[in-house]
């Protein structure tokens, strides 16, 4: 009985303690830490662009209403905004550059390093007299661009190299990693472990696995680690880290020197590289938008869908999910109270296979959303955005110039709804369509991009 009502005691006073922050967060400037995350070309530098040169459209033109559905930013209160896309200690984020790359007509290069934005907005006040006395209130959103390769490198903090190796080889010997991995098997079947390692011995086994990455990755796989060995040797810092998995037969004698060799280099690329990644620019965010291009696994066939499965639920035990006390306001980790799920490339299918994605999309991420509320109380929801709008619909079929300049009109197949409803040998054949030649952001056409930044920002601006 004491216990309980201590419990209930305990409780009105967390809630008390909420509140008063909330209204004092209330009276300043507020600052939000968006966690974006996406594999490789999901699409996260092409809505940092869109969300960007959209605002400052609609902030030059008031009348002009870029984004109607972002409804807690009316066009009438936008004030101004101002970007800065250089923070401390990071690349700048090339706002310029892509949108000048989008000015010829092509898509912005892939993202190879860390970079950062602020983009802060004023906004009026909807009460005059308060809009006198106190003026705008002033959001900052801190976004951070980075490579999609170095997202699975995450989970590798929650297994050591033994499990890591095995599960790894594991994953080599089943599709669809299968079809990549034949020339890395045979290398290592072949190589002599007798030698005593060296960083020459070391570099002739992990050229041959970067290779399997690198052919793996090209097919739109992307359970695939570490990612950073993806990446030319010009965006990793150092690469005396690199490592692969080792045969069974190796892994099980921990005393032996290529064993020994390996998890020296694992411990020094998770200490060097992926707790500084993590530490230094996940903790602190609060609400994360998960980007998933699900088309580009519908076109690998089931197995690619049900590896992006794998990959998503996989990489929910690299964050922490739940409610915020009122305590860890003030803790440089916070746990993630809202997660976004974000189908991209929406303009790459007509109008009545939205559904039926949307559908594919609760498919794909039913894994990481039953973890999720086994963790904690997380609120979540399911979005379907187009950050550049690259196709037209004509007559229910899909218009668009692909990357050689030449037009297509495509009767597009209709979308299973579910991973188990797409048989094993069926594939959807990619679309790699041109990006629009915008003449400056006000040519800029997105779909449900300012739906989704509504319901991320609406807490902190109501």
């Amino acid at each position: 009985m004491a216990k309980s009502f201590l419990q209930r005691i305990t409780h009105q006073f967390e809630q008390g303690m909420s509140a008063m922050l909330d209204q004092l967060d209330r009276l300043t400037d507020r600052e939000q830490r968006l966690m974006v995350t996406g594999l490789s070309r999901s699409g996260k530098s092409t809505l940092f662009t869109a969300l960007i040169a959209q605002l400052k459209a609609q902030a030059d033109n008031p009348h002009n209403y870029r984004l109607p559905l972002l409804k807690s930013i009316p066009p009438a209160r936008l004030d101004r905004l101002q970007l800065c896309t250089e923070l401390p200690g990071l690349a700048p984020f090339p706002f310029a550059q892509n949108m000048a790359a989008l000015a010829e007509g092509r898509w912005p290069p892939p993202t190879q390093n860390l970079s950062g934005l602020r983009l802060t907005i004023w906004i009026k006040q909807a009460n005059t007299l308060k809009q006198k006395l106190i003026g705008s209130k002033r959001l900052s959103l801190y976004f951070y661009d980075y490579p999609g390769e170095w997202l699975m490198d995450l989970t590798l903090l929650n297994q050591d190299y033994e499990s890591w190796s095995n599960r790894t080889g594991i994953l080599l010997h089943n599709q669809p990693q299968a079809q990549f991995s034949q020339a890395w098997l045979t290398k290592l079947a072949a190589f002599d472990f007798n030698q005593p390692p060296d960083n020459q011995r070391t570099q002739t086994l992990t050229d041959a696995y970067t290779a399997y990455l690198l052919a793996a990755k090209s097919a739109g796989l992307s359970h695939l680690q570490p990612g950073a060995m993806i990446l030319p040797p010009s965006a990793n810092a150092r690469k005396d880290w690199a490592f692969c998995p080792l045969p069974p037969a190796i892994l099980s004698d921990a005393s032996h020197p290529w064993t020994r060799w390996m998890t020296a280099r694992y411990q020094a690329f998770i200490e060097q590289w992926v707790r500084p990644f993590r530490d230094d620019f996940f903790v602190q965010a609060d609400k994360q938008i998960i980007l998933i291009d699900v088309l580009e696994s519908l076109s690998g066939g089931r197995r690619y869908l049900e590896e992006a499965k794998h990959t998503l639920s996989s990489l929910s035990g690299a964050f922490v999910y739940g409610q915020k006390r009122w305590y860890q306001r003030f803790h440089r980790r916070q746990p993630i109270s809202q997660v976004a799920f974000v189908a991209t490339k929406l303009d790459l299918i007509p109008l009545q296979e939205q559904a039926n994605l949307e559908s594919l999309l609760h498919s794909l991420t039913e894994g990481i959303v039953h973890r999720l509320s086994e963790q904690a109380q997380v609120e979540w929801a399911h979005f379907m955005i187009a950050s550049l709008v690259a196709t037209a619909i004509v007559e229910g079929d899909l218009v668009y110039q692909d990357l050689q300049g030449i037009n297509h009109r495509l009767v597009f197949e209709p979308i299973p709804p579910t991973i188990q409803q797409l048989a094993d040998n069926e594939a959807y054949a990619p679309i790699q369509a041109a990006p629009p030649r915008l003449l400056g952001a006000h040519h800029w056409r997105s779909i449900y991009v300012d739906k989704l930044m509504d319901t991320i920002l609406w807490e902190a601006l109501k």
